[in-house]
């Protein structure tokens, strides 16, 4: 005879909880205690956040986790990367859940509280959980994250109109010394600067070095249906966009989203041309070679 619980089984609840689901939720379905602490014990079920768990066989979603916080603080907000994550910024996805409680918390596994004035944040719900709203949830996020990562999503976030400047100065005014206000003035100062990551600024230096110029760096292009993206550089004489290939997380969602982009790029007239940081420090002269030749392959049409 099959046993009730095989290898495989989870609590009924977990199918509408993003695979989430608590020791107290597999008792109540029947399981006995002994099995439960069993699972846990073989790595059959794994931990989450907090009192969250998961078949090991289920990989984590920004999903999940934001279920793994409310299993385990219904009450509580989630927030920063955890939420930006949510929303499907290309953030890698760590153990970390954060989330602002309503009242005090100490931080659990994988579950990080954060003293964040709630008064001065929008909320939404997401499913059964309670979410910061988008603007609030990225500044958080940039703070939050390591310094590199924050600089990826600083630069997605901005080329494609998520924050503007007036975001960035709002924060700084309604919380004067708070922490993280110096990494977000620094981040501004890029946004002011029109320099978007390391790479871009290096790439505006090769083409200075190189007197090319006719080019606009992070510029806005529309078709019908509105912005199409930020340019890195757009020679917008020859309908000619460079853009450059970072380092930063991409997952399915933001290579379909690339894609998209580009096609929409091509049906408007305009060439792309993609480079990488290794072809700005090592093939410097190719790269100024191909535009030059894409330049004037365009200006002879």
């Amino acid at each position: 005879m099959p046993s009730q619980f095989p290898p495989t089984w989870v609590p009924a609840e977990a199918a509408r909880q993003a695979r989430a689901f608590t020791t107290i939720q597999a008792i109540d379905a029947g399981m006995p205690k002994r099995q439960v602490a069993y699972r846990i014990a073989t790595g059959l079920w794994i931990r989450v956040a907090g009192t969250a768990l998961r078949h090991r066989e289920d990989p984590p979603t920004p999903q999940m986790h934001a279920y793994a916080a409310w299993l385990t603080w219904p009450d509580a907000v989630l927030c920063g990367p955890s939420a930006a994550a949510l929303m499907g910024a290309p953030i890698r996805l760590s153990p970390l859940v954060h989330v602002i409680p309503t009242v005090p918390r100490r931080p659990l596994l994988n579950l990080r509280p954060h003293v964040f004035p709630l008064e001065r944040r929008t909320s939404h719900k997401w499913a059964d959980v309670l979410v910061t709203g988008p603007r609030e949830t990225f500044l958080d996020a940039l703070v939050l994250l390591p310094p590199h990562e924050a600089q990826s999503l600083f630069v997605w976030l901005v080329t494609r109109g998520r924050l503007t400047v007036a975001d960035f100065e709002s924060r700084l005014t309604q919380g004067p010394g708070r922490w993280g206000n110096q990494r977000l003035r620094r981040l501004m100062a890029e946004c002011h600067a029109g320099v978007m990551s390391p790479a871009e600024a290096l790439l505006q230096k090769v083409l200075r070095k190189a007197c090319i110029t006719g080019w606009t760096p992070n510029a806005p292009i529309r078709d019908q249906s509105g912005i199409i993206a930020r340019a890195d550089i757009l020679f917008a004489a020859e309908r000619i966009v460079i853009e450059i290939d970072g380092r930063a997380f991409h997952g399915r969602e933001q290579f379909q989203a690339d894609r998209t982009r580009q096609n929409r790029l091509i049906a408007a007239g305009y060439l792309v041309l993609r480079f990488t940081w290794e072809d700005l420090n090592h093939r410097a002269p190719e790269v100024i070679s191909q535009i030059r030749d894409l330049r004037a392959t365009r200006a002879g049409r």
